[in-house]
């Protein structure tokens, strides 16, 4: 049987994101302290860039943050299959970020599109040269 893994999520870096869309839940500095308390106890941990927001989501950032406390990366895009939840994602883009919020809604909507594929690419950059395994779920 393999060791148990403990793993957080993050999708952005900064504060306003933050507080835009996840106000309640912890930061993602107290998420990736949290991460490397364990894996100094031992304890493998991994993280998921998820989901990964067009113009939002700091992938270097993250990867470069997160590196030295986890042992796996995986990176998951953003999926808006669900009305409900597409609309409630454009509001808050529209709101919060209206200087994106057109490209947000268009490359969101185009889930093999090119800006997928510069994604999924740079993803895959990232894996060659990263200090710690990528897995590129774009």
């Amino acid at each position: 049987m393999d060791e148990p893994a403990i793993g957080a999520s993050v999708a952005y870096l900064g504060q306003e994101i933050h507080d835009a869309f996840e106000p309640r839940l912890p930061s993602v500095d107290r998420r990736l302290e949290a991460l490397g308390k364990l894996q100094e106890e031992g304890i493998e941990t991994c993280l998921l860039i998820c989901p990964y927001l067009p113009c939002l989501t700091d992938l270097e950032g993250i990867i470069k943050k997160a590196s030295s406390v986890v042992d796996k990366i995986w990176v998951y895009p953003l999926s808006l299959r669900d009305e409900r939840k597409k609309r409630r994602m454009e509001r808050i883009v529209g709101r919060q970020f209206p200087h994106i919020a057109d490209h947000f809604v268009r490359v969101s909507s185009q889930p093999h599109g090119p800006y997928w594929e510069e994604v999924r690419g740079r993803v895959d950059e990232m894996g060659r040269e990263a200090l710690v395994e990528i897995i590129n779920c774009i």
